[in-house]
């Protein structure tokens, strides 16, 4: 079920880099990068409440448990049952495709998805034509990637770590999104004060 899920999420984002590809033409690279991490910020906890509301998993906490076999450590999703903690029970198994789509609860978690999906088009459709407006041709390669594979890779490869193991740490299953909330909050706050706008840059006006 979960992925088919991601496959919908991935037809959506193709279509939204085009509308929002389109968009940074017309009004500006800063406004809409600068928009979506800040929509990302203030809407990542109501969606994820919202989706594991939708789910119906009545998941409460994690904990971390070692598998009695493998002796693998993993995040354990724990649900309250008779006030007493339980591994909570799968929801949303995939049987057949007709079911996927007949099924309620998939739509309301692909619509909470597709949310997601437009703030990340935001900052990702016009982010390659802003880092190469924003530097002059004889540093550019390098001033574009740099920045952009720190983001990436550093930031963005962290996330997995930093997010279960604050959940693992705290219990609180929505921790982990405290960390691309603050990533999200500072880029908008420094982004919004420091970064131009490179909408009228011509960068062949260099050759001139």
């Amino acid at each position: 079920m979960s992925f088919l899920i991601n496959f919908k999420k991935m037809i959506d984002i193709n279509i939204d880099f085009f509308i929002f590809g389109s968009l940074l033409d017309k009004i500006g690279r800063k406004k809409i990068m600068m928009a979506g991490c800040l929509l990302a910020a203030i809407s990542y906890l109501p969606i994820y409440h919202a989706m594991q509301e939708a789910a119906g998993s009545k998941v409460v906490t994690a904990q971390s448990q070692r598998n009695a076999v493998t002796g693998a450590i993993a995040l354990t999703p724990l649900s309250e049952v008779d006030g007493r903690l339980q591994p909570s029970i799968e929801v949303l198994t995939y049987t057949d495709f007709g079911a996927f789509i007949s099924n309620g609860v998939a739509w309301k978690l692909i619509a909470l998805l597709f949310i997601q999906v437009i703030f990340v088009t935001m900052v990702y459709g016009p982010i390659a034509a802003y880092l190469v407006e924003a530097f002059p041709a004889k540093i550019r390669y390098t001033a574009l990637s740099l920045p952009y594979h720190i983001g990436n890779g550093v930031f963005g490869g962290l996330l997995p770590l930093i997010g279960l193991s604050v959940i693992a740490q705290t219990g609180n299953i929505y921790a982990g999104l405290y960390y691309p909330i603050v990533v999200a909050g500072i880029t908008f706050v420094v982004g919004s004060l420091l970064l131009k706008e490179t909408h009228s840059v011509r960068i062949w006006k260099e050759l001139e």
